[in-house]
C-alpha cells in the first residue's frame, strides 16, 4: 500500500522570504536556488507501508460488513474470503460466511468453511455450534451430535458458548435415545446454571429413562423451582410427578 503525505506547496517567493527571514544568507543565487528545490522536493514524500495480515483482514472484514448492509452478499461473500485467506482464525467472518452460503443453498460449501474453520480454531465452540446448527436445520440430528461429542477442554473462556454446546448436546441427545450422553450433558448443565428449569428437565428425563425414579422426581421438583419453564412444559411436569409417586406409594404398599 502506498501512503502520500499532502503538504501545502507555499509558492517559490514566500520560501525565499522564509528563508532570508531564518537569516540563511546565501553567497549566489544558485544556492538559493538548489535550496528553493530541495525544499519544494520536501513538500511530497511517499511511504511504502506494508500492512499485516492481520489489517489486511480488517480491511476486508469491514468492506464485507458494508456490501451486506447494502444487500450485496455476493461481494460480502467475496470478502469475507479474503478475510479468511488473510487472518483463517478470524471466527467472526467464518461463521458468517457460512451462513451466507446456507442461505445460497450453499450447505455443503458452508460445511467446508466450518470445518477448516474448527482445524483453525480447535478450541472456539462457536464454530462447532454453527456447524451442528447447520446440520441440525438440514435434518442431519447424528450429523450434528457428532459435532459435539468431544467435550470442551479448558481453552475455551465463553461461558455462554459452552452452556450453549452442552444444551444443543443434551437435546440432541435426548431426541436420539442417546440417554447417557444426555444425562452427562444435563448433569454438567444443572451443575453449573442450576437456576434454569429447563436443564433440570431434561435431566429429569434421562433419569427417568434410566429407571432412575428417585432422582427423577428430585430433578422434576428442581425444574418448578428453578422456573424458565413454558406453561406445556410446566404441565407436563406436574404430570410425570404425579404418576412417579403415585407409582412409587404403590410399590411401597405392596
Amino acid at each position: 500500500m502506498t501512503r502520500v503525505r499532502n503538504t501545502v506547496f507555499q509558492p517559490l517567493t514566500c520560501v525565499v522570504t522564509t528563508v532570508l527571514a531564518m537569516g540563511l544568507v546565501f553567497s549566489s543565487p544558485a544556492y538559493a536556488a538548489k535550496a528553493v528545490s530541495q525544499t519544494e522536493q520536501s513538500a511530497m514524500s511517499v511511504e511504502h507501508v506494508s500492512l499485516t495480515p492481520e489489517e489486511l483482514a480488517s480491511v476486508a472484514y469491514q468492506r464485507a460488513q458494508k456490501s451486506a448492509q447494502a444487500g450485496d452478499m455476493n461481494r460480502a461473500i467475496s470478502y469475507l474470503r479474503e478475510v479468511i485467506e488473510h487472518q483463517p482464525t478470524h471466527t467472526g467472518a467464518i461463521n458468517q460466511l457460512a451462513a451466507l452460503l446456507y442461505g445460497k443453498n450453499l450447505g455443503r460449501e458452508a460445511e467446508q468453511v466450518l470445518r477448516r474453520g474448527i482445524k483453525a480454531n480447535p478450541h472456539t465452540l462457536s464454530l462447532k455450534l454453527t456447524l451442528a446448527r447447520l446440520f441440525e436445520q438440514s435434518g442431519q440430528p447424528e450429523a450434528a451430535l457428532s459435532v459435539l461429542l468431544t467435550e470442551p477442554s479448558g481453552n475455551e473462556k465463553d461461558s455462554e458458548q459452552t452452556i450453549r454446546f452442552y444444551a444443543m448436546r443434551g437435546a440432541l441427545s435426548q431426541y436420539l435415545n442417546k440417554t447417557s450422553l444426555a444425562h452427562k450433558s444435563y448433569l454438567w448443565l444443572t451443575a453449573n446454571d442450576d437456576d434454569d428449569g429447563r436443564w433440570w428437565l431434561g435431566l429429569a428425563l434421562a433419569e427417568e429413562k434410566s429407571g432412575r425414579e428417585t432422582a427423577a422426581i428430585a430433578a422434576y421438583e428442581s425444574a418448578l423451582e428453578a422456573g424458565h419453564l413454558s406453561s406445556q412444559s410446566v404441565s407436563f411436569v406436574r404430570t410425570r410427578l404425579l404418576a412417579l409417586k403415585t407409582a412409587s406409594e404403590d410399590q411401597n404398599g405392596d
